[in-house]
């Protein structure tokens, strides 16, 4: 029933991909087609040639050689075609399917990733793809083409006797029994070995991204110690996966080896008793891969598709992801300043509530600092301005708005975020900067990579802005990509800005020029703006401080105001600065 399943939803899945590329998959049908005749042809042609030898008939010999010669021709023309046709489709198929899933994952809503890991999704994407599509190659490679050269050779076999291949062949229901459990077994041990591989792949690409981190506080060898102990699971699982695979591949070589042996003593036999010719039993044996091989090609193929059927299933769940609405309105032309967070509550799951009863509100022209310990909302707080999430309860004002009645692209047209988590893309520093604002002028981007405080660092480089940087900025500091970002962030033309822990990687001196910057950019541009920074002294010139604990403001005001009322504020700020008191 299993089998059947998987077939049936392996199936149903591919449909869309069978449909759109249905011409070549026809041509293929033909060239199968084809295959099964031609191979049927030269095993006559091996019959009559030898019983020409036997008669001492050199006339039909050659005729024989000659249309034996013309036919392998024709069948490494229809091998060629039909291998390079089939890895056509499959490339092909394999890019709409990586398209399609990519398109999902931009498309989704943030609630979506929760509960994945990337090394989980770059698996699903990256392996998964491929081996879903297993699935349609075996279509019209092991499923189609290896029963139809079956069921020839067979048909073949009967037509020289009868008696004889029945006997050959008694064997080969027991060896399928035995082939098919082995291979059911394959498919669960497969999807063991890819959710393995997935958490590997997650630690290996968070070391990589967080190789500073690790260094600067001596993780290397528990980092290693999780590796390892990952590796050593992959390993096993794997291990009995390949384990598995070696007693199928022992009994499917059986399928051959059995049938040959069967038929070479019984033959013999008959030969003896004058019921089949020498050339008979020749061209026999070499019809007996013919249905032997394609038996063994199919069981090979099955335990593909199941394969296919572990991926697909993997697949779905990305390709299930809700969508972001797309429904909503462009209030351009009714644009207000003020950004308004009234009572809003929000959590990720029904255990936690990460926001509650949070009020706060921007306006034209004002700094707003928002500071608080990790894990109490700040990072929610600017997901939820950017639309990835929508509030539990209460509401939020943007531009005089509710943010669930603006079309999401166009409200996030007028906010310019700069986040913690910095994509550099492996171009130049110029494409690089203008990516915050793909319109900008030549000059717009000079600018915003000097107060980005880039200016010096270009300069010094040979080719300047026209350095390529390396995939996620494998040749840049954290300092020099978080300013990268920043000059992106300056970049943009928006009416609201965010500012995510700014100089979070930049050296005191540094740290204050920038921050500098970033006020007077603020002033300038006359926008509302948020900062998010651990950094006291970075929330100094802000407007108003809201200080976060429990996920909701426990207090409010300028720096001021706020150390005048000696309340948790004062206490954080006085731990920072080293100060028992002012």
């Amino acid at each position: 029933m299993e089998k059947k399943g998987s077939i049936r939803y392996c199936a149903k899945w591919s449909k869309q991909y069978l449909i759109k590329y249905k011409f070549r998959f026809f041509l293929l049908l033909l060239l199968m087609i084809a295959a099964v005749v031609l191979n049927l042809y030269q095993v006559n042609f091996v019959q009559r040639s030898i019983d020409a030898v036997l008669d001492h008939n050199i006339k039909v010999l050659l005729t024989t050689l000659s249309l034996f010669i013309a036919i392998t021709i024709l069948r490494i023309t229809q091998n060629y075609l039909f291998n390079y046709y089939s890895r056509d489709v499959i490339l092909n198929m394999n890019r709409d399917l990586k398209n399609k899933c990519m398109d999902r994952l931009v498309d989704a809503k943030a609630s979506n990733f929760s509960q994945e890991t990337k090394g989980d999704l770059y698996t699903r994407i990256e392996s998964d793809t491929t081996n879903a599509l297993g699935f349609v190659e075996e279509i019209y490679g092991g499923l189609l083409l290896q029963p139809l050269l079956a069921v020839g050779g067979l048909v073949y076999l009967f037509y020289y006797n009868w008696k004889l291949t029945i006997f050959t062949f008694i064997t080969l229901p027991l060896l399928a029994i035995l082939i098919n459990m082995t291979s059911q077994r394959s498919g669960k041990l497969y999807s063991d070995v890819q959710e393995s591989q997935s958490r590997f792949t997650e630690v290996a690409v968070d070391i990589i991204d967080g190789y500073e981190t690790i260094k600067a506080y001596n993780m290397q060898q528990s980092r290693l110690a999780i590796v390892k102990e990952l590796l050593a699971k992959l390993l096993k699982k794997e291990n009995d996966f390949y384990k598995n695979d070696a007693i199928t591949l022992a009994l499917i070589l059986s399928v051959t080896y059995i049938p040959t042996i069967i038929s070479f003593i019984f033959g013999g036999y008959l030969v003896s008793q004058g019921e089949i010719k020498v050339s008979v039993l020749f061209a026999y044996s070499q019809l007996i891969p013919t249905i032997c091989l394609p038996t063994i090609s199919l069981f090979g193929s099955i335990s593909k598709v199941r394969n296919s059927y572990y991926a697909m299933k993997r697949i779905n769940k990305l390709l299930e992801f809700e969508s972001e609405r797309e429904d909503g309105t462009d209030f351009k032309d009714s644009m207000n300043s003020l950004i308004n967070i009234n009572h809003v509550g929000f959590s990720y799951d029904d255990t936690h509530k990460v926001l509650n009863d949070l009020c706060m509100k921007f306006e034209k022209g004002k700094c707003v600092g928002v500071m608080g310990s990790n894990g109490i909302g700040k990072s929610t707080l600017i997901q939820l301005l950017c639309g990835l999430y929508e509030a539990d309860s209460g509401s939020i004002s943007m531009f005089g708005h509710n943010i669930n009645a603006w079309k999401l692209d166009k409200l996030r047209q007028h906010i310019s975020y700069m986040c913690q988590e910095i994509v550099i893309l492996p171009d130049t520093i110029y494409e690089n900067i203008r990516y915050g604002n793909m319109k900008a002028t030549e000059e717009e981007i000079y600018n915003a990579a000097r107060m980005a405080g880039l200016e010096d660092f270009i300069k010094g480089l040979e080719a300047g802005y026209n350095t390529v940087l390396q995939e996620d900025g494998a040749n840049l500091s954290g300092g020099q990509k978080q300013r990268i970002s920043m000059a992106r962030t300056f970049l943009k033309n928006s009416d609201l800005y965010i500012f995510d822990e700014p100089t979070a990687s930049l050296e005191p001196e540094l740290e204050k020029k920038i921050m500098n910057e970033i006020m007077k950019f603020i002033r300038v541009k006359n926008a509302a703006s948020l900062i998010v920074s651990h950094n006291v002294n970075n929330l100094s010139e802000c407007d108003t401080i809201y200080y976060m604990q429990n996920g909701k403001v426990i207090e409010s005001g300028s720096m001021n105001e706020l150390l005048l009322k000696k309340g948790k504020f004062y206490q954080k700020y006085n731990e920072m600065i080293g100060v028992n008191s002012l």
